[in-house]
């Protein structure tokens, strides 16, 4: 008897990444790199298509074939159709992509955003992963998911989890989102590296710049070691970037009381201690009784998390 694999896509502006699961957190091919920026729609779908192929000769391999695909897309969806409704870091809008790789492949398909993707690849992912279950992705910026009764909530929009748009300085730096004092406008990976940047334009942040600057966005875990060895402009950056997150974080779990708060993202895999720090900081703000019995970790999954998650949304849609 054959057997059923389910086939993961990360789609983000920075790379397009496929992983090939029997539905649990087993990987059996893996690929990915290129960039996900579109130029030319159908032959963004003609190269997806190829990868696609490459996963489906894995499964066959293995002696089965894939079932159902989930694509995990950095964008704005219809979650009832996988219709794109808009996606700038990618290049995309207005687009039927559930429809039209389901139609190219001849296998279901389904589209998820990436953050939501993610938080249900991590949902689970651990035995002692409770619901309500809120997972946070500090990377470029800062995005969040929410598992409730065992299924996303995205809102009667679509747009819930967006912790990343709390807002915790009024007046405060302005977000790419146009309002200000986001804690995405401290703690996102870009912005804290765009302020590290314009310190170091100004002449400051010279211990930044002691560790060898080449004219690249820092890092946090570049700051935060600048910020050890007593730079004042870095210290303020890490702390605020610190502060920022907990305050959001502390709002999230105030208002939700989750029994299970999880911190991911290329930001703090990069520099893990960033997460204990918002946690100690975060739990002075939290109401006791909202984080009373709370299990808080830090990411099992990492970058697999959005495919995986992917993968399971597909299985379970069939």
């Amino acid at each position: 008897m054959s057997k059923n694999f389910y086939l993961g896509i990360d789609w983000g502006g920075s790379k397009i990444a496929l992983a090939l699961t029997d539905g649990s957190n087993a990987i059996l091919w893996r690929t990915g790199g290129e960039s996900g920026r579109v130029a030319d729609y159908k032959d963004a779908l003609k190269r997806l298509n190829n990868l696609i192929e490459r996963g489906a000769d894995c499964a066959s391999e293995n002696g089965g074939e894939i079932a159902a695909i989930g694509c995990a897309v950095a964008a704005q969806i219809r979650a009832d159709d996988g219709y794109i409704l808009g996606a700038p870091n990618l290049g995309l809008t207005d687009v039927p992509l559930a429809d039209d790789l389901s139609r190219i492949t001849g296998i279901s398909t389904i589209i998820e955003n990436d953050v939501n993707a993610a938080a249900f690849g991590e949902y689970g992912a651990a035995p002692d992963d409770g619901d309500p279950f809120l997972a946070v992705f500090v990377g470029t910026g800062v995005g969040g998911g929410l598992v409730i009764n065992g299924e996303l909530y995205r809102g009667a929009g679509g747009s819930a989890g967006e912790i990343g748009h709390i807002p915790v300085q009024p007046l405060g730096a302005v977000c790419g989102c146009g309002a200000r004092g986001c804690v995405e406008a401290y703690a996102g990976g870009a912005a804290v590296g765009k302020r590290a940047k314009a310190a170091l334009d100004f002449g400051r942040a010279e211990k930044l710049r002691e560790t060898g600057y080449d004219e690249h966005l820092p890092n946090l875990s570049e700051i935060a070691k600048a910020a050890e060895a007593g730079d004042p402009d870095c210290t303020l950056i890490l702390e605020e970037a610190e502060y920022a997150l907990a305050a959001g974080l502390a709002t999230a779990v105030n208002l939700l009381n989750p029994a299970t708060v999880v911190l991911g993202g290329g930001v703090i895999e990069g520099y893990p201690a960033f997460a204990d720090a918002v946690w100690r900081r975060a739990g002075a703000m939290m109401l006791p009784s909202a984080a009373m019995d709370m299990t808080m970790r830090k990411s099992v999954l990492w970058s697999d998390a959005a495919p995986i998650g992917a993968a399971r949304l597909a299985r379970r849609a069939l």
